[in-house]
């Protein structure tokens, strides 16, 4: 029975502290609201990314090859077949094949990403299909019927969800199959929509043949790092004994890495940057919080210690003040879930798709209304055991003595308050000054050289199946014609095609050797875009020297390339690189199959181009790089992206594209339609995102700190009315009284600023690692927030000050 009396006491003292009691509950409220929105994102976004239920952790392998400095996911299938032995380290190993593929005919045609895999692969996941069945062994092998099994969304979207889907034979690039399964929902594995069998032949013997990724799911007992050894001795065995033969071998290693963490990676920055910026605030929140849950039970001692002193228990009192803070923490929790309900859709809006999985369901439900009211109730139980705590062992001399003076010289809950105050300023301190120093490294990125112009530019994607398009020549004549049929549309001021674009495609590698080099020697490697004439320009890429191709560098005329400036500078300086030769060698990237090819006709260079970006993120070094003409590197024709420059709407010229691809051929599938500025969008993603969500938090930190400041010194002075009245009875100015209050407000402020400078300077070499162009001590930055939180504290101490210095003496010596 007392803990509903103490917590209906606890509703009562709501309406009667209003005041105090909205701080309590707005200052709580932005913490847990944080806290959930936090949550849902990771529980979503991570935890929770996907429908997989794995026996264990599902990884993927990668291997080195060090005598070509290669690092590569892919594999041959001789290697992967001696991977399936390791049964002592894996419960499955499947091998895949991602490509993508024309599903449907005419109107209707959709581009669709399909992974070609074997018959275990939905084994490892250990998910039974909504319809129909998965591969058997029949399926996967060399020659079987063709079969498929299709995702949930594709079932919905393309196939309108239809019952008699299992059975149902599509078509996919003009070849025929039969479907024969349905996934459930968010079940979009390595990132497809359709499973084919992959048929790999067990008798298969080339090892130089590297095109698959090997996934495998860890027993449960295995850990990533034992994985790692055992998968080491694998490769120093499989090294011993094909090395002869396969020269690559020599220092071959192998690794698992985790397939969450390659998803999930590029989100993962922006999510610590987002639980350090909570984190912090939680601590403000909980520092407010129990700053004025400590005034209010101050206000309460003479109470407390009448209770005390009549036969109440210690353990009595302490229960009773931290159960009157749960009506506090409970409302607190339901408007933080409020905020929550909010703040995910506007937080989701600002992280790139591509940061999160494919129907990963990121939302607020039961388990965040739960984690809400459990952080309530941990935040009640935190900020109310130190008050609690306080006022359970009172001087009861002192206790009543001050209460016939109206004020309280309780030097324990003084400093509790003050120290509490200070942290909430340091706090301060470190959000502002990271979120400072992230706004500059935003600009900074902001001014990087992408090296084109993205305005006024559209890209999309147009791939040629073989069944009709059986030759390279066939394939380049088609876009060959696409592309003079787009520029004479109306707007187009230019157009071409690429292998690989800036900012959205990770560009393939491969090894060079320029003709004046031993090849004894170690062999450079460059990133190298296959493209059509007219890229430069369609670019808007500077040509530094020399010219771009034209439609006379084709197949029958000698091989020439255009090297990027970089290139030009680390590979010949101090010499005129055009006219100079090179020999391409093997393809050395990770974002393409591992090949022995190499050409032994030199190519010779006819121009240099300015640099353009070339990772993801316009943060990451720019390495040398060349450009080959279509018509002599013939390899990859099928798969173009198409680029167009236009002065019109890219909402009035994609249409027009479309329509011209379905003259030509109307199998044929537009997709990855993208503009120019969503290129340069996606590449500053991660920064724009920690930058937003930072300089929210930083307002937040500000607010907390302020507020916290200003009710310490606003109590203080409650405390203290008698005292002042006195003061000023005996003739003490006005301005002395201000002076008084304002100085020792600010001392508070001055011990936080240096705390959180000293505190900034510690978590330094954490924050390095997220800036760009900017120093992690950039006193500036230091100065600019010290600058800014002294005004706000100046501020937050002169306005009960000035309130203070209008006492009336009589008023105040009539105060108890």
């Amino acid at each position: 029975m007392s803990f509903w009396h103490d917590l209906r006491y606890g509703f009562r003292s709501i309406t009667k502290n209003a005041g105090s009691s909205a701080a309590i509950i707005l200052v709580l409220a932005v913490g847990i609201g944080a806290s959930c929105a936090l949550y849902s994102i990771i529980d979503g976004a991570w935890i929770h990314q996907n429908a997989f239920k794995f026996r264990g952790q599902w990884v993927a392998l990668r291997a080195k090859f060090p005598k070509r400095d290669l690092t590569s996911w892919f594999f041959s299938a001789p290697e992967y077949f001696d991977a399936q032995r390791l049964t002592h380290v894996f419960a499955g190993v499947a091998a895949l094949h991602h490509v993508d593929r024309n599903l449907g005919q005419g109107e209707s045609a959709e581009r669709v990403s399909v992974t070609e895999a074997t018959a275990n692969i939905f084994g490892l996941t250990n998910n039974p299909p909504l319809l129909g069945r998965t591969f058997g062994p029949d399926d996967d092998r060399p020659g079987g019927e063709k079969v498929a099994v299709i995702s949930y969304r594709l079932w919905k979207n393309h196939f309108e969800g239809a019952g008699d889907i299992v059975g149902r034979v599509i078509k996919m690039d003009d070849q025929s199959y039969t479907v024969i399964g349905v996934m459930p929902p968010r079940y979009l594995l390595w990132g497809s929509d359709i499973w084919v069998p992959i048929g790999l032949n067990a008798t298969a013997t080339d090892r130089s043949i590297r095109r698959y990724w090997i996934s495998a799911v860890l027993r449960p007992k295995i850990s990533l790092d034992q994985a790692t050894r055992e998968l080491q001795r694998f490769a120093d065995q499989t090294a011993a004994e094909h090395s002869a033969t396969n020269p690559e071998y020599t220092g071959y290693r192998i690794w698992a890495e985790d397939v969450r963490e390659a998803v999930i990676g590029p989100l993962k920055r922006a999510l610590f940057v987002l639980i350090s910026a909570v984190a912090l605030v939680l601590l403000m929140a909980c520092a407010n919080v129990t700053n004025l849950m400590l005034a209010r039970a101050s206000a309460r001692r003479r109470e407390i210690a009448t209770r005390l002193a009549l036969g109440a228990t210690r353990g009595r009192i302490v229960r009773q003040l931290l159960t009157e803070g749960l009506p506090l923490a409970a409302i607190a929790g339901s408007l933080g879930f409020l905020l929550a309900v909010w703040g995910v859709p506007v937080l989701i809006s600002l992280i790139p798709p591509s940061f999160i999985a494919e129907e990963a369901e990121i939302k607020v439900n039961y388990s965040v209304l739960l984690f809400a009211l459990t952080t309530s109730l941990i935040m009640a139980l935190i900020f109310g055991l130190s008050p609690a705590l306080q006022s359970s062992r009172p001087n009861f001399s002192e206790t009543f003595k001050e209460a016939g003076r109206g004020e309280s010289s309780n030097r324990s809950a003084r400093r509790v308050r003050d120290l509490l105050v200070i942290a909430e300023v340091g706090l301060a301190v470190v959000i502002l000054t990271s979120t400072g120093l992230i706004v500059q490294s935003y600009q900074q990125l902001n001014n990087v050289r992408v090296g084109f112009e993205s305005q006024h530019l559209v890209t999309m994607r147009v791939s040629l199946p073989d069944t009709r398009y059986p030759t390279s020549g066939t394939a380049i004549r088609f876009y060959d014609n696409l592309l003079t049929n787009i520029s004479a549309l109306p707007g187009v001021q230019a157009a071409a095609a690429v292998s690989t674009r800036v900012t959205w495609e990770r560009p393939d590698a491969r090894d060079f050797i320029p003709e004046a080099r031993s090849l004894d020697g170690s062999i450079p490697n460059a990133v190298y875009r296959v493209i059509t004439p007219g890229y430069f320009k369609t670019m808007g890429i500077p040509i530094l020297s020399g010219r771009a191709f034209t439609q006379q560098d084709n197949d029958n005329s000698p091989r020439v390339a255009v090297i990027s400036n970089t290139m030009a500078k680390n590979h010949w300086p101090g010499v005129n690189p055009i006219g100079q030769r090179f020999r391409l060698g093997a393809v050395n990237s990770e974002a393409a199959s591992v090949t022995e090819s190499a050409a032994d006709e030199p190519i010779t260079i006819v121009g240099v181009v300015d640099d353009v970006v070339q990772g993801r993120t316009v943060d990451l070094p720019i390495r040398s790089e060349f450009y080959l003409p279509l018509e002599q590197q013939q390899s990859g024709a099928h798969q173009l992206a198409l680029l167009i420059r236009t002065n019109a709407n890219p909402s009035v010229t994609v249409p027009l594209v479309r329509a011209e691809i379905a003259k030509m051929d109307p199998q044929l599938a537009m997709f990855d339609v993208i503009t120019g500025d969503q290129l340069i969008k996606r590449a500053l993603g991660p920064h724009r995102l920690a930058v937003v969500l930072l300089s929210s938090f930083a307002g937040v930190a500000l607010l907390l700190a302020t507020i916290g400041l200003y009710a310490i010194i606003a109590f203080s002075i409650a405390q203290r009315v008698r005292e002042i009245g006195i003061r000023i009875a005996l003739g003490a100015q006005r301005v002395d009284v201000l002076r008084l209050i304002v100085l020792q407000g600010m001392r508070f402020v001055g011990a936080g600023l240096f705390l959180g400078l000293v505190g900034v300077f510690i978590c330094s070499h954490l924050l390095q690692s997220f800036l760009f162009g900017v120093d992690a001590t950039d006193l500036r930055t230091m100065l600019v927030v010290t600058v800014i939180l002294a005004a706000v504290g100046l501020v937050a101490c002169l306005v009960p000050a000035r309130r203070a210095s209008r006492v009336d003496p009589i008023v105040a010596l009539r105060t108890e």
